[in-house]
């Protein structure tokens, strides 16, 4: 299961090169590839992101960003049968960026995609579902080289009802993510 996890977050983080390449090719080369890990304060778990994002307008003080995020996480319902729910999920973000200084910048910007959950054990998937998901984010990033930037972040994480094994309403708890990591501008 973890083998699966690994190659989703390893082809993930390829199209996030290759898009960033490609803003690189349209944008005056200006894009940027952000990856990271957080903390969910409600559910008490783990997360690990992957954004690529591409910039549609940019001057002295600020940046506008459209970008694709990968964010994946799971939660074991029972170890002793070996049952755990995979959350992956794929958003498609907004992000303005301004900058205070030439050290830091401050952001602000929102996503919506779709989350699917995968219900998985000793002898394989159970059962998935796919639902809805939206987030509202903000942080400020600190500028080590020109290329390279830490980013501390908060994220409001809003997610819908979901289905398994017949079972309907399942839902998670909305929470507040807190995250940390760095970003690699093209």
């Amino acid at each position: 299961m973890k083998t699966i996890r690994n190659t989703k977050l390893a082809i993930t983080a390829t199209a996030g090169l290759i898009l960033s390449s490609q803003a690189n090719a349209q944008y005056r080369g200006i894009g940027d590839f952000e990856a990271g890990v957080g903390y969910m304060e409600n559910d008490q778990r783990a997360y690990g992101f992957l954004k690529g994002n591409l910039v549609t307008y940019h001057d002295a003080l600020n940046t506008h960003k459209f970008g694709l995020e990968y964010i994946g996480y799971d939660e074991t319902l029972n170890a002793s049968f070996g049952t755990d729910i995979l959350y992956t999920t794929l958003v498609v973000n907004y992000e303005f960026e301004h900058y205070i200084n030439q050290r830091f910048t401050v952001f602000v910007g929102g996503g919506v995609g779709g989350q699917f959950a995968e219900l998985d054990s000793n002898v394989g998937s159970l059962d998935d579902d796919l639902t809805g998901y939206a987030q509202v984010f903000a942080g400020i990033r600190g500028h080590i080289t020109p290329n390279l930037d830490a980013r501390l972040g908060v994220r409001r994480m809003f997610f819908d009802e979901f289905d398994l094994l017949g079972v309907s309403g399942i839902k998670q708890n909305q929470t507040w993510g807190f995250d940390l990591g760095l970003t690699f501008k093209f």
